[in-house]
């Protein structure tokens, strides 16, 4: 059932900047700008937490590779959050060998315990030994 509105009809106000609204029946805002804004703004808190999360990922990610660049394969955690380490905050955990967490920060893998973080690597980046006999094959 369709129902018509009078020409000039108020069907309420703008739930972003309060004006009034005309045209057709259910109308949330004046114009796109308005809806555009009310979204953003509804959605920045999920951004913020989101970014939030990113940087901590990225933090720890440069700390266990500079770690590796010097070669140091176990650290503290206490001397490891001084610097800015996030214990909380990995891409992957799992129970690992001798029964131990193994966590994951995108490609860098370790183990933690309360006190320190142990085996420090990285897993492998490369091509598997039969996709290098393949490509040998036909250059």
């Amino acid at each position: 059932m369709a129902y018509r509105i009078k020409k000039g009809a108020d069907l309420g106000s703008c739930l972003e900047c309060g004006s009034v609204l005309y045209g057709r029946k259910g109308k949330k805002f004046c114009c796109l700008s308005c809806k555009n804004d009310y979204n953003n703004r509804r959605s920045q808190v999920i951004r913020f937490y989101r970014n939030f999360v990113i940087d901590r990922l990225t933090n720890n990610y440069n700390i266990l590779q500079s770690l590796l660049k010097e070669d140091i394969r176990s650290a503290p955690i206490a001397d490891l959050e001084e610097i800015g380490f996030d214990t909380n905050c990995f891409t992957g955990r799992q129970r690992g060998e001798h029964n131990h967490t193994e966590c994951a920060c995108f490609d860098i893998l370790y183990y933690i315990t309360p006190s320190r973080l142990f085996n420090i690597r990285r897993t492998y980046q490369g091509k598997g030994k039969a996709e290098e006999r393949k490509r040998a094959n036909t250059d």
